[in-house]
């Protein structure tokens, strides 16, 4: 959320009345202490909403311009995955399992650095690259739907099974 939220800042979209919204809640005191340090030190509590806990994720994705995925260490990435299903472009960290879902360029946008993230934002405002989108529910749709997925799972005990 710490490189989320610089990166949104230095994009400068605040300035155009973008608003960055964070669903979750960060559980230990210090890190929420941190947390608000940092807004008052960038001064940018008015540009950002904590929305914490949501049940429903579908509607602020299907009218985000996009989603950051800033995790050093993600695993399956099934928020990615619900994001590019709803038609909201991802622009996640090039590492994890975000890197094993994003094809760069192709059905998502991926970074290194904060500055890169910053760029990506700057430039997703700017465009909706609906061939991305296009391109990531496809992906979605071929690669992780219930059935597309059991059939995959089932293969891989299958293929175990066989050996054993």
């Amino acid at each position: 959320v710490f490189t989320a939220i610089r990166a949104f800042i230095a994009s400068g979209i605040s300035k155009k009345g973008y608003k960055l919204k964070i669903i979750g809640e960060a559980q230990d005191p210090a890190v929420r202490l941190e947390l608000s340090n940092m807004l008052d030190l960038l001064d940018c509590r008015k540009n950002i909403d904590f929305l914490g806990f949501q049940n429903d994720v579908k509607p602020y994705m299907c009218k985000a311009k996009g989603l950051l995925m800033t995790s050093f260490n993600e695993a399956m990435g099934r928020t990615t995955v619900e994001a590019m299903f709803y038609g909201c472009p991802v622009i996640g960290r090039n590492s994890g399992g975000t890197a094993e879902i994003i094809d760069n360029k192709v059905n998502g946008f991926l970074f290194n650095t904060e500055q890169e993230c910053a760029n990506l934002i700057r430039n997703l405002s700017e465009r909706t690259p609906i061939n991305i989108i296009n391109n990531a529910f496809a992906h979605v749709k071929d690669n992780f739907t219930e059935e597309t997925y059991g059939v995959k799972i089932k293969d891989i005990y299958k293929k175990v099974l066989a050996l054993a």
